[in-house]
């Protein structure tokens, strides 16, 4: 089934769970509905199959439950995602208990005990972090960071973490580790073009400091906390 006759089927859960994004303030930001189709669209096109598809699609529509919601507890979260998929889903529960499970692991690390549909929500998920809608995404999150560091662009800052990433490119840049997580072929297909953009834009950031004598930037301390 393709994307859209899934919007169509799923009509009543696309229109509640996007009215709970607009409630939320999630609109033209990170984690939207508009994030949450992408992650469900790619999930058709790298599923191996259409019935996992089906479910994983449905796991990305409702799989930034825990951003829009943050103060829910584990509990409270589940029971969310679980009325969604009783009241617009129609599904068995086997089917069910699969893409609650897909929600709630999504953002954890691989783990070989994961299924076909939470394999497929995941790296359908990280395919959406990495386009090029990143770069804004980072800056709007993290706009008190500094843009870059002038010594750190093309290696990460050892002082940085991936909560703590100390300038926005810094935050970039942690997109391109996801693409060694990917599981699925057509995931890692996919995701090329994107993972050879991104170290392309680093790569002019420092050609630039290059091209102007800037690198080294003469005034260190301007960075140094």
């Amino acid at each position: 089934m393709e994307p859209r006759e899934l919007l169509e089927k799923y009509a009543g859960l696309v229109k509640t769970v996007r009215s709970d994004h607009r409630k939320q303030g999630f609109v033209g930001s990170h984690h939207d509905f508009l994030h949450a189709l992408m992650v469900a669209h790619y999930a058709v096109m790298i599923a191996e199959d259409d019935f996992i598809a089906e479910l994983a699609w449905l796991a990305g529509v409702c799989h930034n439950t825990d951003h829009i919601f943050p103060n829910l507890s584990e509990f409270e979260h589940r029971r969310q995602i679980s009325d969604y998929l009783v009241h617009w889903t129609g599904l068995d529960s086997e089917s069910s208990k699969k893409v609650l499970t897909a929600v709630m692991l999504h953002s954890k690390l691989n783990d070989p005990n994961d299924d076909q549909v939470t394999m497929t929500l995941k790296d359908a998920d990280r395919l959406a972090n990495l386009g090029p809608n990143v770069i804004i995404r980072s800056g709007q999150y993290y706009y008190r960071l500094p843009a870059f560091n002038p010594f750190f662009v093309a290696e990460f800052d050892p002082t940085s973490t991936y909560r703590n990433p100390k300038s926005v490119l810094r935050d970039i840049m942690s997109s391109l580790e996801w693409v060694d997580w990917l599981r699925l072929p057509k995931a890692r297909e996919l995701a090329k073009p994107y993972a050879d953009f991104l170290q392309q834009f680093r790569a002019l950031i420092q050609h630039q400091l290059r091209e102007v004598g800037l690198d080294p930037y003469p005034f260190p301390e301007d960075y140094q906390e």
